[in-house]
């Protein structure tokens, strides 16, 4: 997990390009609309920034974004699915990488990461999946559906073990297969208007790995 100020030059630009960006609903469950964004021009936010992140995930030798967009959340509370109460992942793979650059909307929240508390998961992968969903499930007969609510914070089936607040230009670097969630507030208030909502870009990469050193 890194962080990284700045990373959008002129955060402030951006919004103003998204007013005329083509949002689409939905996408694997994203509570709010996506836009695609050129992958040539998140490479060049990226540019500034590859050794470091390189050299801050094991392994990462180079990396190419294989998928790139802007996000706006913008459903309510009351109409969140069951899946958008909780945290989640981006993709089982390992050593895949995302970059969440927030670009306004900073009192709707940042984002925070979670840890399973049946399991102690941090990440899942595929080796983790069936057991993950069989001890969620057992979570939820106990506890109950989580509320129609985002979560932010600690709950019955889930600990936060970190957050990190929204701040136009900032960037955070995670694992993909991490347990995490956007850290909604004043959720009654999220708009589709880009002047004036939860705006991010996102970015997801692969990554191409460093072969380890034999020694004969």
């Amino acid at each position: 997990m890194i962080v990284i100020e700045n990373f959008l030059p002129d955060p402030e630009a951006l919004r103003a390009e998204a007013e005329s960006a083509a949002f689409q609903p939905l996408v694997r469950f994203f509570p709010g609309v996506q836009a695609p964004f050129a992958f040539e021009r998140m490479n060049q936010f990226i540019e500034p920034h590859r050794t470091t992140i390189s050299e801050a995930f094991e392994n990462v030798l180079s990396f190419s974004i294989i998928e790139c967009g802007f996000a706006l959340v913008t459903t309510p509370p009351s109409e969140l699915l069951p899946l958008q109460r909780i945290p989640h992942i981006d993709a089982t793979e390992p050593h895949r990488l995302a970059i969440l650059a927030y670009v306004s909307g900073t009192q709707f929240g940042g984002t925070a990461f979670y840890r399973h508390k049946s399991t102690g998961y941090e990440y899942l992968d595929q080796s983790r999946n069936d057991l993950y969903n069989i001890e969620l499930d057992r979570d939820v007969e106990k506890f109950g559906v989580p509320k129609p609510e985002y979560i932010a914070g600690d709950t019955d089936i889930f600990d936060q073990i970190a957050k990190f607040d929204a701040q136009p230009g900032r960037a955070i670097i995670y694992a993909s297969n991490s347990l995490h969630s956007g850290r909604i507030q004043d959720a009654e208030n999220l708009s589709n208007n880009v002047a004036c909502g939860r705006l991010t870009l996102n970015a997801f990469l692969a990554p191409h790995m460093q072969q380890p050193t034999v020694v004969k």
